[in-house]
């Protein structure tokens, strides 16, 4: 589940879902190579934090997954998820903390015939531009305290701006949510190198991101003009649908220019 306003995220949703991530990692330290963080905790370390910019939010823990893995680790890695309490349901894996789920999501390249049974075995979602995020990542050192409350220190692969927005944006293509819509705004307008740097990534991916060809298409239909979705749904996450005041509006409009902006940078570059 995703809300359509940052608002109706509680703090401590991203704290669980950091502990989650301290909790996983760890216990697949024979597998870290063939990992990489993806979603919504990715802005979280690749983003600045100041008090005056809205902070990452998230309910999940992504991670891409390389095919190059064996199914006999895709079981091994079932195994040891299940030891932490988190249990298959549907196509993800949940563990439940005082009532509040925690899903973890594994996604993949498209799969071909030969890796159907490991995607069946992980319950992986298929995204183009996975594999360029295992290629594409930063290592960032992570500390707090896991589910059962040990500190950990961890160094995890982060996918990088330029493969992350290409997630993003054919995430925001495929259900036009008002969050991924937000992801792909921090990531640019806050990315820890600057907008023009995470512009500059993106662009790189052209030719090498089986993903980039549908993520520029979905800049040009959703982010280009003012009335287009992603500035919309964009502005709806920072101020609901329809803000009331003078100031509410000026705050909207200015939003909305905002997710153009980006959305044109990124096209233009």
């Amino acid at each position: 589940m995703k809300y359509s306003r940052h608002e109706d995220y509680h703090p401590e949703m991203i704290t669980l879902s950091e502990r989650a991530l301290l909790s996983i990692w760890p216990s697949l330290a024979d597998y870290h190579r063939d990992l990489v963080l993806v979603g919504g905790l990715v802005t979280h370390y690749i983003c600045v934090s100041q008090a005056d910019i809205l902070p990452a939010v998230t309910m999940d823990v992504d991670l891409g997954i390389t095919l190059a893995a064996s199914p006999l680790r895709y079981e091994a890695i079932s195994a040891r998820l299940a030891e932490l309490g988190f249990k298959r349901e549907d196509r993800r894996f949940v563990k439940r903390i005082g009532g509040i789920p925690i899903p973890l999501d594994f996604l993949m390249e498209a799969v071909d015939e030969p890796n159907a049974g490991a995607q069946d075995q992980l319950a992986a979602a298929v995204f183009p531009g996975i594999e360029r995020a295992l290629l594409i990542n930063r290592e960032c050192a992570i500390s707090g305290p896991d589910f059962s409350g040990t500190e950990q220190r961890c160094n995890i692969r982060v996918c990088e701006a330029g493969a992350y927005l290409v997630l993003k944006l054919n995430a925001f293509a495929s259900r036009q949510l008002p969050k991924d819509a937000f992801d792909i705004h921090r990531a640019v307008l806050h990315y820890d190198r600057g907008p023009r740097a995470a512009a500059a990534l993106f662009a790189a991916e052209q030719g090498v991101n089986s993903g980039y060809p549908q993520a520029r298409e979905a800049l040009a239909k959703y982010f280009s003009e003012l009335g287009q979705e992603g500035p919309q749904h964009g502005a709806e996450f920072f101020l609901g649908k329809n803000p009331i005041g003078e100031a509410a509006q000026a705050e909207r409009q200015r939003r909305l220019e905002e997710f153009v902006t980006l959305g044109r940078t990124l096209l233009e570059e």
